[in-house]
């Protein structure tokens, strides 16, 4: 049964320490929805405060992590010379601050982290194709790429070797957060991000369009396959390699929770067809066909013999 928008709803609000803090009660809701504006001052404690809200006989609790804001006192500047990452090379990172009010930050420690995640979108010129593998077996990793005193004009000049990330899906992104300590002990802040590419080329993978999660028996199905390099410029040459597995309705169970690589590679997953090409300037196309009473769920696995990368996509067949 749905609550009336004009019955009303509270909340409590305690601080880390277990202290009542404050109360207030939202006599309405605008669809089901109660807006509660909860502040705390300046100086109070921080940690996690906690909430109870009320409505009816039900209660509910949440956990609000509250912390302390301080202002950057330091400005700070990063430059890296490049506009994209590249894997198993050196790169510089120069680094100069200075106070708000002027001077240079000279003689002040700074550092540097850089933590690698996965790249979110495709290539421009390719949207809809598949550029990352769904079996990589890739965690977010952080590296300190420097630990530097700055000069006396504020400045520091860092060469690192990028990581290795033979295991990663497809492009990567590197998040740079670089810290200045002040010699009272606080910290300013600085962050900036910069697309990362552990392989010399990717293959990507452009499904045909369909009206559900399926495609028809005794039609054709027509998959592209895209060579390209870190900027998304055709790479001609290439030794690529295609399989189509049939996979087991349930490979997921089979398969106790694994990757699709490790179904795959445990033989249970039955390889339909493989192909060897050299690609060239225009996608590959890759025409598959299921005629009725056949059907099931199937997997094209793509890899690009010369660059390591590899992707790769599910999809069903039915009727």
């Amino acid at each position: 049964k749905k609550i009336p928008d004009n019955h009303p709803a509270s909340v409590e609000l305690y601080t880390p320490q277990g202290q009542f803090y404050s109360r207030q009660i939202c006599n309405e809701s605008r669809n089901g929805f109660y807006r509660f504006d909860i502040a705390t001052e300046e100086a109070d404690p921080t940690g996690t405060w906690n909430a109870y809200f009320k409505i009816g006989g039900a209660t509910f609790h949440k956990a609000l992590p509250i912390e302390t804001i301080k202002p950057n006192r330091l400005k700070i500047k990063t430059d890296i010379q490049t506009d994209i990452l590249t894997g198993d090379k050196s790169e510089t990172l120069q680094i100069s601050s200075s106070w708000l009010t002027g001077p240079a930050a000279s003689g002040l420690k700074a550092t540097a982290e850089m933590k690698l995640k996965p790249a979110t979108g495709a290539f421009k010129g390719f949207d809809g194709y598949i550029f990352k593998n769904p079996s990589a077996d890739f965690s977010s990793t952080t590296v300190q790429i420097a630990d530097v005193t700055l000069d006396s004009k504020g400045k520091a000049s860092v060469t690192f070797q990028m990581p290795p990330a033979a295991n990663a899906p497809g492009m990567l992104t590197a998040d740079i957060v670089t810290r200045v300590m002040e010699p009272g002990g606080d910290i300013s802040i600085t962050s900036q991000s910069i697309p990362y590419s552990p392989f010399k080329a990717y293959v990507g993978v452009k499904m045909p369009q369909t009206d559900g999660d399926w495609y028809e028996t005794d039609k054709n199905i027509d998959m592209l396959i895209a060579t390209v390099d870190k900027n998304g410029q055709r790479v001609t040459g290439h030794n690529i390699e295609y399989v189509i597995y049939k996979l087991g309705w349930y490979w997921w169970w089979e398969n106790k929770g694994g990757s699709i690589e490790s179904y795959v590679n445990s033989g249970n997953a039955e390889a339909q067809t493989t192909v060897r090409y050299v690609s060239g300037d225009r996608d590959e196309v890759v025409r598959f066909r299921l005629d009725y009473p056949d059907w099931g769920r199937y997997y094209l696995y793509v890899k690009d013999l010369d660059s390591g990368h590899s992707c790769g996509v599910t999809f069903t067949v039915d009727w």
